[in-house]
């Protein structure tokens, strides 16, 4: 929870609030905000009633069974730690699922929450049930994508991956961002990743649109504690007894890989297990948008200058960000290019070179003065524009009670320390 509080947090810095939030005459669509946020009860239970409203005219209108089960949930959600409030979810979440069985028994968002209180093999069932409905979000695709990832079936994977291309289910700024990461890497590389968003993409790059088809896809677990029963492993025929303990080297599969096998270890800087960056900072070497992994110091800054101003497509990133399927990952993920960049523009303004050093710092600037979502690109999808207009509500919720004097949300933005990283430095 944590962690989208602060991500919200973020968002919240740079949003100009427009619309009251306190007198609603209409339902929201606030299943967008994925996670409640920390609005009145009152407001929730508002919107409980909105929806209540929208079900007697349909009970069979999953957006609205799925916005009441998230307004229910919202009024409870900030005091799970109360046993007695605890007890109150629980027995108000089992009506709600008895009464979507009755109406949607077939739906998505029935099957999600009939998971909740299934085991076994009838856990397994809905499992299976969840990924045979044809997906129509990019959330329903990484959902399917990462199951098929986590239980290696490898051509499910690659049947979803076909189709979620075809089907144009996704955001584009994300693909060229996941393009570039794999388009200075060799034709053998390994790429360490965790099985989530970013996996996905680079699944949907290589078996959707065709391209970088010898990297292989790894989980950061298969290369610093190798077993007989890890994918890659098998793929590759090799006897893990040959590989050192982890308890004798630092991730043993990685330097297996690159000193046996000749093949070059990678890992994406957005792994959600940054323990495993820590443990390896001292192997690891940037080149750009990703680390690669080495025993011996080398001029990494020259890779990154080649990926930079031979293999990165960065036209997409002089656009304003478009509002499309993912932008809101996207938003955050542009801002890593400034820095995995940053160390290339200080070599351009050292060396002398005033147009690389201008065409860097001009596109770097441009990525951070987009920071203002409210001033970005033009929208194309309705819900995404729901979002926001959300989170414009909630950042005046939070502006009206911290001058009342009621708020203990921390606001939190690091935008001057990016501008840290564009400016020249000071003589």
């Amino acid at each position: 929870m944590r962690q989208y509080i602060y991500m919200i947090g973020m968002l919240l810095c740079l949003l100009t609030p427009q619309a009251g939030w306190g007198q609603q005459v209409e339902p929201l669509d606030i299943r967008l905000m994925k996670v409640p946020l920390p609005f009145d009860k009152e407001w929730y239970q508002e919107q409980e009633r909105l929806w209540k409203a929208e079900l007697k005219k349909d009970k069979k209108n999953e957006k609205a069974w799925e916005n009441y089960y998230f307004a229910c949930r919202g009024q409870y959600d900030f005091f799970l730690d109360d046993s007695l409030q605890k007890a109150a979810w629980k027995k108000e979440e089992q009506v709600i699922y008895r009464k979507m069985k009755r109406c949607i028994p077939k739906s998505r968002i029935y099957k999600q929450l009939s998971l909740q209180f299934a085991d076994g093999k009838d856990k397994e069932r809905l499992l299976e049930e969840l990924l045979a409905l044809e997906p129509t979000t990019m959330d329903d695709y990484v959902w399917a994508m990462t199951y098929c990832m986590q239980q290696n079936r490898e051509e499910k994977l690659i049947e979803l991956s076909k189709a979620w291309y075809r089907s144009g289910l996704y955001s584009t700024d994300m693909l060229f961002y996941f393009y570039n990461e794999l388009s200075g890497l060799p034709e053998n590389a390994i790429l360490m990743s965790d099985s989530n968003l970013n996996a996905c993409f680079y699944y949907l790059l290589k078996y959707g649109a065709g391209l970088f088809k010898g990297i292989e896809i790894v989980e950061p677990t298969d290369l610093m504690f190798p077993t007989p029963q890890a994918t890659l492993w098998k793929k590759l025929g090799i006897d893990t007894k040959e590989i050192p303990s982890w308890n004798k080297m630092k991730c043993p599969g990685a330097w297996y890989l690159t000193e046996k096998l000749r093949r070059p270890v990678y890992c994406t800087q957005l792994l959600l297990g940054k323990d495993i960056l820590v443990e390896l900072k001292n192997f690891l070497y940037s080149e750009g948008l990703v680390l690669r992994y080495s025993l011996k110091p080398y001029n990494n800054l020259a890779v990154t200058r080649k990926n930079y101003e031979q293999n990165y497509q960065l036209d997409y990133l002089r656009r304003p960000v478009t509002y499309d399927r993912g932008w809101r990952a996207n938003s955050d993920v542009r801002k890593n290019y400034i820095v995995s960049l940053s160390p290339l523009l200080r070599f351009y303004d050292a060396s002398g070179d005033k147009n690389q050093a201008d065409r860097l710092r001009s596109l770097l600037q441009g990525i951070l003065d987009s920071w203002d979502t409210g001033k970005q690109g033009n929208w194309v999808n309705e819900e995404e524009r729901e979002y926001i207009r959300l989170m414009k509500m909630f950042g005046e919720h939070i502006q009206q009670l911290e001058a009342e004097g009621k708020s203990s949300f921390k606001r939190i933005s690091s935008k001057a320390q990016y501008q840290q990283l564009i400016d020249p430095v000071k003589p």
